[in-house]
């Protein structure tokens, strides 16, 4: 049989048959590094895909090119940093020791406070119970409004048979609001069992009182 004539300006097409009729032409592409037969020039199984390394990611970067997020290490969570940005492996907020969730108003570390001592509150304290003593009163200073906006600080009166008072006082120059007509306090003071005082970060230099049982602002 003779070699049929080749046309240099055309180009050979691949078809095959669809399974789902065993007739309708499917057109077969090829990868031009690894000459994997493709059945569309856009789609790609994930079998068809090359190897990678194990807990690697597929993305887009920002140019729209395929790309990879690099796998993170053990209890990382992936993070999304926006669009146009490739997300990341990311470490996780560890609320086991404290932590702090300051856009919804969430902190998790829970001090106990024993009669007749003293506590200077960080960032990451929420919630404090004071057993009051008979020496001198409990002073509890609140974390420098100034980077901590949106944190609640709770402090409770779980025993007040001691005859002393826990007072909750300021860092620095900051105040403590308690409503439009009594904006800059410095101090609480809770004297019995069951007082609660529970205050909010509102600005740089301001503490709200959003919830008061039993005390004293001055």
């Amino acid at each position: 049989m003779a070699n049929a004539k080749r046309d240099d300006n055309s180009i050979v097409t691949l078809l095959a048959v669809s399974n789902a009729d065993g007739s309708t032409p499917v057109t077969l592409y090829a990868d031009p590094t690894t000459h994997r037969l493709l059945t569309s020039a856009a789609d790609v199984a994930v079998s068809e895909l090359a190897d990678g390394t194990d807990g690697e990611l597929i993305t887009w970067d920002s140019s729209g090119v395929p790309a990879t997020v690099a796998a993170g290490t053990a209890g990382q969570v992936l993070t999304s940093n926006g669009a146009g940005a490739e997300p990341t492996f990311q470490t996780d907020i560890d609320m086991s020791a404290g932590g702090r969730l300051f856009g919804g108003g969430i902190q998790a570390n829970h001090q106990t406070l024993a009669a007749d001592t003293n506590l200077v509150l960080d960032e990451n304290d929420s919630v404090v119970s004071v057993t009051l003593g008979s020496s001198s009163d409990n002073t509890i200073t609140l974390p420098a409004c100034s980077g901590n906006e949106g944190m609640l600080v709770t402090v409770y009166i779980t025993d007040g048979t001691g005859t002393n008072n826990a007072v909750v006082t300021r860092a620095g120059s900051d105040t403590i609001s308690n409503g439009s007509a009594d904006l800059s306090n410095t101090t609480v003071t809770l004297g019995d069992t069951g007082d609660l005082v529970v205050l909010q970060c509102v600005n740089s230099s301001t503490w709200a009182i959003i919830q008061e049982v039993g005390t004293t602002v001055a």
